[in-house]
């Protein structure tokens, strides 16, 4: 399966990105790069990840793993 998930992961609905452009348009969504180090809950989501050596922390209402069917 793994093959046929590297083919069709990052196509979407027309409908589902008339949203996604919605909500990054109006700051509600932010995509982030990076490798995932930790997921605390808190008040929110505190996700800190690591990407080209640096670390970050944001907090999130929300975390979608897109890293594949395992």
């Amino acid at each position: 399966l793994l093959s046929l998930w590297n083919k069709h992961r990052h196509r979407m609905a027309p409908a589902s990105k008339e949203i996604i452009d919605r909500l990054l348009a109006q700051g509600r969504l932010k995509i982030v790069k990076g490798r995932v180090i930790a997921i605390r809950e808190e008040t929110s989501l505190k996700v800190t990840y690591e990407n080209n050596g640096q670390t970050y922390a944001v907090s999130a209402d929300y975390v979608y793993n897109c890293t594949g069917p395992d």
